[in-house]
């Protein structure tokens, strides 16, 4: 055991010299090739939990790290004996867990999930393809939404709109408020709404999980939102939400939207954009 670990001490060392002889920018060859230069900058890493928007408008920023990710943890493992002690001791814990390793000069051993963890079967497709308009008077207030959804507009500040869909496991439903502010919000201001309200769905979901705020416009002002994943009280149905408030001549609104994780995706990309893009002031 010890001479194994010895060899694979020196061959790390060696791996190391080579990388570190190579400069900033590391070398791959490409099979039946010459070899190429990886330009590409590191990517961070992203809770699973929160899905990165690809069709993101340009001026839109983002800053989804939950808090549990500490990028310094790459640069925490010691020396050679460290990390085989690592893996010995996981590998110790759980038999059935795989060890990956690359080939690639400074690559860290990474202890995976068992690789024969059955799949999940993935969600029927849902999509949306016809919209109307919705009228929230108190509000003064109207929007695109997806056709036959049921809307409710009995609170005064509060209109909602619920799928109908009664077999589906969590009933979808966007949550508009509006209400009177003595000041235009700041974003600070929009930052602590925004929080306060996803610290609201802890009395009714478990688990809750949510990213950090960012920016995107609403009304064509630069609003602030946030995103978070939860488990209704009782169920075992996990959710996806997200909270997008902005101030407009001195009135707050605030847009949420609850959806099934697994159709996450569909829920931004369908209904969100369209309320997003479509909302407007009514006298």
């Amino acid at each position: 055991m010890r001479k194994q670990a010895g060899l694979i001490a020196l061959m790390l060392v060696c791996a190391l010299l080579l990388c570190g002889c190579q400069g900033d920018q590391e070398r791959f060859p490409l099979a039946g090739g010459a070899p190429q230069t990886s330009t590409q900058s590191p990517v961070s890493a992203v809770s699973e939990d929160v899905v990165l928007e690809e069709n993101a408008d340009a001026y839109d920023t983002y800053d989804y790290d939950s808090g549990s990710y500490d990028p310094s943890s790459e640069e925490s493992w010691g020396d050679v004996e460290d990390v085989l002690d690592t893996i010995t001791q996981a590998r110790s814990a759980d038999p059935t867990m795989a060890v990956i390793t690359s080939e690639y000069a400074g690559a860290t051993p990474v202890v995976i999930d068992p690789i024969d963890k059955p799949t999940a079967t993935p969600a029927p497709a849902i999509a949306f393809s016809e919209y109307q308009t919705y009228d929230a008077t108190k509000l003064r207030l109207s929007f695109q939404g997806p056709v036959g959804w049921d809307a409710d507009d009995t609170l005064a500040d509060t209109y909602t709109l619920t799928n109908p869909d009664r077999t589906a496991a969590f009933q979808a439903r966007v949550i508009i408020t509006a209400r009177a502010v003595s000041n235009e919000y700041t974003e600070n201001d929009l930052k602590k709404e925004v929080k306060s309200i996803i610290n609201g769905y802890k009395a009714d979901y478990e688990n809750i999980s949510a990213t950090n705020t960012a920016s995107r416009t609403l009304f064509d002002k630069k609003a602030i939102y946030a995103d978070f994943t939860g488990t209704p009280n009782g169920t075992e149905v996990k959710v996806w939400g997200r909270v997008h408030a902005v101030t407009v001549n001195k009135t707050l609104v605030v847009v949420r939207i609850l959806a099934p994780n697994e159709y996450s995706r569909t829920y931004k990309d369908s209904v969100y954009s369209k309320i997003r893009h479509t909302i407007q002031f009514i006298k």
